[in-house]
């Protein structure tokens, strides 16, 4: 991939506190991380932003906030808030994308039609605070059969359908190969989003990943990398490759030796 950017999502590197993966990054010649919300918490969020200001180091996206389908109206107006909270971080950071996950069947009242409105209602009142901050909003479809529980977005199609719903040029799609990478016409739904890919979660996988989750280092597992990587840049994606590695196994190797790797694995695809 020469020419585009790998940054490196810092849940990547759990057992690292918030200033290794600052230090453990730049010396490795990464430009740029994606923040983990979470993780900027425990650092102290003061203290995490002077870290990065002083770093260098760019933002290439932040995880997560959404989450709105919860039990009560109230509850989902928490969500919101929450929401626009990250947004306002994002600003901060100048991050390039703040990935949103929907949630799912907060309550067993509700229909799932009724569920769908409310995220298009909360999306619809965040979406115009993300635009005139500059920040995007990255929806994450999830495979729902390995990953329940986050979210009825499992598919580019229906991502697209939502957007189209919502119409607000500050929502666009979050790509995470985890997820995606076996949808059926992959290409020609990546090439039906052109524009509206707003974020990239890279990884390599197995054909039959072992529970709870199972990423694989790029070139290291079976997913087409290079052909979809190439289909995502045919398709307008501009912005940074962000390595996320979800793995029991690996985060227990060397930190720096797998950013090496995967550093060397992204130049060659």
């Amino acid at each position: 991939m020469n020419g585009h950017k790998l940054s490196i999502s810092q849940v990547s590197t759990p057992n690292w506190d918030f200033s290794q993966d600052v230090e453990g990054y730049r010396a490795a010649g990464i430009e740029a991380l994606a923040v983990w919300r979470d993780k900027l918490d425990l650092y102290g969020q003061a203290e995490g932003l002077a870290l990065l200001a002083d770093s260098g180091l760019k933002e290439s996206s932040i995880s997560d906030a959404g989450y709105f389908l919860r039990k009560t109206h109230a509850q989902s107006c928490q969500a919101i808030e929450d929401t626009l909270e990250a947004i306002n971080l994002a600003s901060s950071l100048r991050a390039e994308s703040l990935v949103i996950i929907t949630g799912v069947g907060g309550s067993v009242f509700r229909s799932a039609e009724q569920d769908r409105q409310i995220v298009v209602q909360a999306l619809r009142e965040v979406g115009p605070a993300a635009e005139a901050c500059g920040v995007k909003l990255a929806l994450e479809a999830v495979n729902g059969s390995r990953y329940p529980g986050n979210t009825f977005l499992s598919s580019i199609p229906d991502v697209l359908k939502l957007l189209d719903e919502i119409r607000s040029p500050a929502v666009g799609l979050c790509f995470d190969f985890d997820h995606l990478w076996e949808e059926p016409d992959l290409k020609t739904h990546i090439a039906d989003a052109r524009g509206r890919i707003f974020a990239v979660h890279v990884c390599d996988m197995p054909r039959q990943p072992k529970p709870p989750f199972d990423r694989r280092l790029l070139g290291e597992g079976e997913a087409p990398l290079g052909e979809i990587l190439s289909a995502l840049v045919d398709a307008d994606y501009k912005g940074y490759f962000d390595l996320e590695i979800f793995s029991p196994e690996l985060w227990a190797r060397d930190y720096s030796e797998l950013i090496n790797l995967s550093q060397e694995a992204f130049t060659h695809l």
